[in-house]
């Protein structure tokens, strides 16, 4: 029942917009001021008619730097906001179920919907929104049994320029950060796009984020996340037999409430 609930139950009514003319870098400091990892971007009128994510501008900024020969690992060109529209945005109504909700972020491969009336952009509902739904819904699942393996790990003394490729390559948001075999830290988006007008081979060390989560593979899957939304974080590694073994992302926490 409590996956049947509307995303009104869930969603964040704290909204930040950008308009289409807009430049690359006036959305990255958006983005980084905010903590977030999209905007809508709206037309004239107030309606949505894109979303620009932190993937875009990472995806922009390296095959800029790469054709220019930058030091930078990134460099976002000088283009509209509106000018990397690609695809129509992903949006639902505040009745829509968050069961549908999560089924429509599966299929478009996406951590957010934008809740819209008319038109226009009023909330979002995300991954983290649904990670929270599943606390409260108890789930007894071990968590080994819904998490993604393998993890894509890269070693902490490779460049910040590789990372962002890694990212790129796989689709992934975050890295794990390893010393070897075990987890140091993770690397994402964010990261990456605070560091961008650091030198490409710049360590992944000097720009990761030390916190990591690591729970037992036979931990429930809402004691998971409780820990996940207590900490606002939207990935929990998991170990088995003192292995690393997979991770938990928003994603996943999203099949839960789709399935």
């Amino acid at each position: 029942m409590r996956f049947s609930l509307p995303v009104s139950a869930y969603m964040t009514t704290e909204l930040d917009a950008i308009g289409v003319e807009a430049s690359l870098d006036e959305v990255a400091l958006l983005l980084e001021r905010r903590r977030i990892s999209a905007v809508p971007l709206l037309a004239g009128d107030g309606t949505v008619v894109g979303v620009l994510s932190r993937s875009d501008l990472l995806r922009a900024g390296r095959l800029t730097a790469g054709r220019g020969g930058a030091i930078e690992a990134l460099v976002l060109p000088p283009r509209s906001a509106g000018s990397l529209i690609a695809r129509t945005p992903v949006v639902c109504e505040a009745r829509t179920p968050l069961r549908e909700a999560a089924r429509m972020m599966l299929e478009h491969r996406v951590h957010r919907l934008f809740v819209v009336d008319a038109g226009r952009p009023f909330g979002v509902i995300s991954t983290l929104d649904l990670t929270r739904a599943v606390r409260d819904a108890r789930v007894a699942l071990p968590v080994a049994e819904i998490m993604s393996a393998p993890v894509t790990t890269i070693a902490y003394t490779a460049s910040i320029s590789a990372a962002a490729e890694l990212l790129d390559r796989t689709r992934w948001t975050s890295l794990v950060v390893a010393d070897e075999r075990w987890p140091i830290g993770m690397l994402g988006q964010a990261e990456l796009l605070a560091a961008r007008a650091l030198p490409a081979d710049t360590r992944v060390d000097d720009v990761m984020d030390p916190a990591v989560i690591c729970v037992p593979g036979r931990t429930s899957v809402h004691h998971a996340a409780a820990l996940a939304s207590s900490l606002d974080v939207r990935r929990v590694l998991v170990s088995v037999d003192h292995d690393l073994a997979g991770i938990v992302s928003g994603l996943d926490f999203a099949n839960v409430v789709a399935t």
